[in-house]
């Protein structure tokens, strides 16, 4: 296939210029016929210029129709986001304001996708939210590079509330610092927590809202209590789990690990209550799955520490759509620099040589074997960045 484009644009470029020269006696007449007065070189060089354009917007044509095919690649990045179920939007970090927005997210909040262009994210907070909104983005804005998880209350159009849970992830978008957001309305689980009578039946509710592993760790008895996500997450059976933290830090990705116990022994000493890390864990298959790992760590007064309670989240299928993204806004920007930069080499050579050949046939020289070599490697070399940008469009997880 790319045999077929290089040769198609070769002989292009080739055929256009050989009718150019070709047409120049005949085009140097009908001018000298129209305009008798204007001295013949002025003509030469006008026809000269005419062709000259022709020939750059016939070669300006060809780039715009190999470079920018539609692709079946994007359109899959595009409906990723667009018709994800759940709703998801792109924010700037720095004015807030939508970036983008899915078709889950305007079905949910009741806004158009050229309304939510218009908006903040403050607009799908109540008014006594904003102040703790702002708060939580400059502390966001401080741990920039981190994900973020949390509970808030969203506001539809038409003043509805309701409770969602939030997971962002810094990213760039159209050049600017923005973060990407998934929201899972939970309203219907909490409101059927708070109805719960018995606590058996809250814990059992809580952990549907929550499908995380959690973890106690009580540090003077060294004994490690989980609920259901080894299994539910990690697919170990209860013999294969033990209740020792030596289990939980032996299947920390061999990456990972000595940042991870690195980390937490760094908490430790700076009495540090609240901890956060994220890792590769291994399932009972020996697959990996990314985590995000939150705890809270309990001290006495004199230092020593009583217990960590945690919970990892299971954050893989998130992780796999962010990178996919980050990957596609990657791709863009590279094909942007290639058009800018890498074309504009080939097609000045083009340019000039066909030049050359105009002067030549004007003197009714003989066509200089040197230049139509020169001419066709200046068209391969555009033909070789055409397929650039096609390669990186149909491969864009290659560099």
């Amino acid at each position: 296939m790319m045999h077929r484009v290089a040769i198609k644009v070769a002989l292009s470029l080739f055929i256009t210029g050989c009718l150019a020269i070709a047409a120049f006696p005949w085009l140097l007449g009908l001018a000298a016929d129209r305009w008798p007065t204007v001295p013949t070189q002025n003509l030469q060089y006008a026809v000269q210029g005419c062709l000259l354009l022709l020939l750059a917007l016939f070669t300006f044509c060809l780039v715009k129709y190999y470079g920018h095919q539609p692709n079946k690649q994007l359109r899959q990045y595009e409906r990723l986001f667009y018709h994800y179920p759940l709703p998801m939007w792109v924010y700037d970090v720095h004015n807030l304001r939508f970036l983008a927005v899915n078709e889950a997210a305007s079905l949910k909040y009741g806004y158009t996708r050229d309304e939510f262009m218009q908006l903040t994210i403050q607009a799908l907070r109540h008014v006594n939210d904003i102040p703790k909104l702002l708060d939580d983005v400059r502390r966001t804005k401080i741990r920039e590079r981190e994900p973020y998880r949390g509970i808030w209350q969203h506001m539809k159009k038409n003043g509805k509330l309701f409770k969602v849970e939030i997971y962002s992830y810094p990213t760039r978008y159209d050049g600017k610092d923005a973060r990407i957001v998934m929201a899972i309305d939970i309203d219907a689980e909490i409101g059927s927590m708070i109805k719960a009578d018995d606590f058996g039946t809250r814990y059992e509710l809580f952990t549907k809202i929550t499908p995380d592993c959690i973890y106690y760790y009580n540090h003077e008895t060294k004994e490690v209590t989980r609920n259901h996500g080894p299994q539910s997450i990690f697919g170990y059976s209860l013999q294969e789990v033990d209740n020792t933290i030596e289990w939980f830090i032996e299947r920390i990705h061999p990456e990972d690990k000595e940042r991870v116990v690195q980390s937490i022994h760094t908490a430790e000493m700076n009495q540090q209550s609240r901890w956060i890390s994220e890792y590769r864990f291994r399932c009972a298959n020996g697959e990996y799955k990314h985590v995000l790992d939150r705890a809270f760590m309990d001290f006495r007064e004199d230092g020593s520490l009583v217990r960590t309670i945690g919970a990892q989240q299971d954050i893989t299928e998130r992780k796999h759509i962010i990178e996919q993204l980050q990957q596609q806004n990657k791709v863009l920007r590279d094909i942007a620099y290639i058009n800018s930069h890498e074309i504009r080499s080939p097609l000045t050579a083009i340019m000039s040589l066909t030049k050359y050949i105009a002067e030549d046939y004007e003197k009714e020289l003989p066509l200089n074997p040197e230049l139509l070599a020169l001419l066709t490697n200046a068209s391969q070399n555009l033909d070789e960045v055409i397929h650039k940008i096609q390669f990186k469009l149909q491969h864009p997880e290659e560099e």
